[in-house]
């Protein structure tokens, strides 16, 4: 009796060892398990100022809830850092990227068995707010300055306006906006015989660019833009700019209404430039000046049919240390070379 006691608690010891082990493997490795997402249809990319918004469809999830997804930029065929969102959003803006960069992207669905497949790399864009402007020129006026720049690279979308920032020192006073395409526009509200320097930003419709390098200082001035001034070195009255600085006349230029004066030339010869409405001082003819734009948008001023430039080598008012030299030539108050 004792013996067939014995030998029914042992086997129902076995049975139920069995039993645990069929319900454990009935946990671990169910009918139909789940298994990763399935990899997204061709996503879409939009691009944006350092970033770009690429949005998909949640593709199926395999029996297992889609907990987040990954995003990979790519440029060309290297990938770049992916991002990991920590959603169920099928839209991401997914920043640092490389303004003037082209990125396509690949999107990947994540569960708690783990990561699908990549889908397909979605349309490339270009990213990014407009370049930096190359350095802008600046001319003085009567409270104001003519700033000129050239249209930088878009990064593939038009450019809509221009934001010109004046500044005193470091110090960047108010900003002026221009909704407009135009490459020259007077900075008005200045305060005459403070120095200037400019930069000028770009934007369309993805936001505003990287600023330019800082134009050469200008300083406003109430004074005309050319007037006629007593030189005891040449002897006789001559033109002078609106700082009194000695004004020239480039040989070669001829007549003409177009510059001959580039290049290295133009570092020891700069242009006689003014923003605003032209003037002149006693004794002069205003019917007698002209301003004509250049290929950089510079307004060169000329008189008598000459185009005038400065000498970098004059310091101070009085000087003519130009007269003379490598074809350049100083005018009588008639605005005639003195030759």
């Amino acid at each position: 009796m004792q013996r067939r006691g014995r030998s029914f608690g042992l086997l129902f010891g076995l049975l139920a060892v069995v039993a645990l082990t069929i319900a454990t493997a009935a946990v671990i490795t169910p009918a139909g398990a789940a298994s990763v997402p399935s990899a997204p249809a061709k996503p879409v990319a939009a691009p944006g100022n350092g970033q770009a918004r690429v949005t998909w469809v949640a593709p199926a999830n395999n029996g297992s809830a889609i907990n987040e997804y990954i995003v990979t930029p790519f440029i060309g065929a290297t990938a770049q850092t992916a991002r990991v969102f920590h959603n169920t959003l099928v839209s991401e803006l997914v920043t640092g990227l490389t303004n003037g960069t082209v990125y396509t992207f690949k999107v990947q669905a994540h569960n708690a068995v783990g990561t699908g497949a990549k889908s397909l790399a979605s349309n490339g864009v270009r990213v990014g707010a407009p370049a930096a402007p190359a350095r802008p020129t600046a001319a003085p006026g009567n409270t104001l300055a003519r700033v000129t720049w050239g249209a930088p690279a878009n990064a593939g979308a038009a450019i809509s306006g221009y934001v010109v920032t004046p500044y005193v020192g470091a110090v960047a006073k108010p900003a002026h906006v221009f909704n407009t395409t135009s490459i020259g526009q007077n900075i008005t509200g200045l305060t005459n015989g403070t120095a200037y320097t400019f930069k000028v930003q770009a934007k369309n419709g993805r936001g505003i660019g990287l600023p330019s390098v800082a134009s050469v200082a200008v300083r406003p001035t109430a004074q005309p833009t050319l007037k006629v001034a007593m030189n005891v070195t040449i002897g006789q009255p001559i033109l002078v700019n609106s700082y009194g600085m000695t004004v020239y006349m480039f040989t070669p230029d001829g007549s003409g209404t177009t510059s001959h004066v580039t290049g290295a030339l133009r570092a020891s010869w700069p242009y006689v430039t003014w923003g605003g409405a032209l003037s002149v001082g006693s004794g002069l003819t205003l019917g007698s000046e002209t301003a004509h734009p250049q290929a950089d948008n510079t307004r060169l001023i000329a008189y008598n049919g000459h185009l005038l430039y400065t000498f970098a080598g004059d310091s101070a008012p009085g000087d003519a240390t130009g007269e003379a030299l490598n074809q350049f030539y100083v005018l009588d108050a008639s605005g005639n070379p003195i030759l």
